[in-house]
């Protein structure tokens, strides 16, 4: 599968089997993360109306650090296009309020559309801050035979 991001960057992220990311390496001019114990995105069995919420830590070096509080909710299917098509996806949407040291707080928002058919995400949107800076869409995938 291949994404394009707004940003023209690219990041890898490792996950646990139910998709949450443990690690995210690569982010130019960020140092590479490891959440503990993931970040939290999915809880399967997915469905309309479903929520859950949690904590987590991302661990990145001593003054990068931070815990967040997650909670996310299944709004529903929704059609959409992205240039590798047209799909049904369950849309995510997720809230979280970031804890760094000295007390500074930050907040930011995200929508996931997730094609069960596919095992995978066809777009994701991120605002951290109130800044847009993840915005993915699948460009293209290929079914293994």
């Amino acid at each position: 599968m291949r994404y394009a991001s707004n940003t023209n960057e690219q990041i890898t992220l490792v996950l646990n089997s139910d998709w949450n990311p443990i690690s995210q390496l690569g982010q130019t001019g960020a140092s590479d993360i490891k959440f503990v114990p993931f970040a939290l995105h999915y809880q399967f069995p997915l469905a309309p109306g479903k929520k859950w919420w949690g904590t987590f830590k991302g661990e990145c070096g001593a003054l990068c650090s931070f815990e967040v509080d997650s909670e996310s909710e299944v709004r529903g299917w929704e059609r959409i296009t992205v240039p590798a098509g047209s799909f049904d996806a369950l849309r995510i949407d997720s809230r979280e309020t970031f804890r760094y040291l000295f007390g500074v707080t930050a907040q930011a928002s995200g929508s996931v559309w997730l094609v069960p058919e596919l095992k995978r995400p066809v777009k994701f949107a991120y605002t951290f801050s109130g800044k847009k800076i993840q915005d993915y869409e699948l460009e293209a995938y290929q079914i293994a035979r």
